[in-house]
């Protein structure tokens, strides 16, 4: 399973992480150096928020871009995160014995949006696979 601190540890040791009181954001990169983390969230927020801000390094996105841009990057980045935080073969578990997406979404430790996204992005032979799937367990 994907951990997202550990993934930002390996790879991006450089980067700072801080609990800091953002509003209505969950988490916020601030430059390349420090990610903040607001601090009521739970396991499944932070793992996908963090997840998120991973993403946002790893495509190279800066903050200072148009707000049509800025609106693309913050998609790409949920995508590449919910991609990261859910594989296929735990979603196919997962999906075999629970159709609840809140549940589902506990279950996976993620974000209900992550779930989310992750099952609007299935590619064809995704879809197909975790079909195939479904229909064995009915």
């Amino acid at each position: 399973m994907y951990e997202p601190l550990d993934d930002l540890a390996q790879r991006y040791p450089h980067v700072t992480v801080a609990i800091a009181a953002l509003g209505p954001a969950h988490a916020a990169l601030v430059g390349r150096s420090l990610l903040l983390v607001d601090p009521p969230l739970t396991e499944s927020q932070r793992r996908s928020s963090i997840a998120h801000e991973i993403a946002h390094l790893d495509l190279g996105h800066t903050a200072d871009v148009n707000p049509a841009l800025a609106r693309r990057q913050e998609l790409e980045a949920d995508h590449l995160a919910a991609q990261r935080l859910i594989s296929l073969s735990q979603l196919a578990d997962v999906v075999s014995w629970c159709r609840d997406e809140q549940h589902m979404a506990q279950q996976l430790r993620v974000s209900s949006q992550s779930l989310k996204l992750r099952l609007q992005a299935l590619s064809r032979k995704e879809r197909y696979a975790l079909d195939t799937r479904i229909d064995a367990c009915d």
